[in-house]
């Protein structure tokens, strides 16, 4: 992943953390891991319009999917890291996963 942050557009690491900022804001909204109630994703529509509002300038619709891709890929192979690492570490028997995607 080092590698990867070297070759990466800037942009990549700005939406990056705002995706973190959204999925740390949806962690404070909805508190319980549980799939019921469900996310009100009303509270969240406006951090994901404005997600690279600043970033992307003029580039076209391609370039923006792509670097919103790269970002949430990364986060999304992050978490796997981190729930392997903790499955590993203390046992599935005792896993809580919903631990390592905080």
């Amino acid at each position: 992943m080092a590698a990867d942050a070297m070759t990466d557009p800037p942009s990549v690491g700005i939406i990056s953390e705002r995706l973190r900022g959204l999925l740390q804001r949806a962690r404070e909204i909805k508190s319980v891991e549980t799939i019921d109630p469900p996310l009100p994703v009303s509270d969240l529509v406006q951090g994901v319009s404005s997600l690279g509002q600043d970033v992307f300038e003029s580039q076209p619709d391609v370039h923006k999917f792509s670097v919103v891709e790269t970002a949430a890929r990364k986060i999304f192979y992050e978490t796997i890291v981190r729930t392997s690492a903790l499955v590993a570490s203390s046992g599935p028997s005792q896993t809580n996963v919903s631990t390592a995607i905080h």
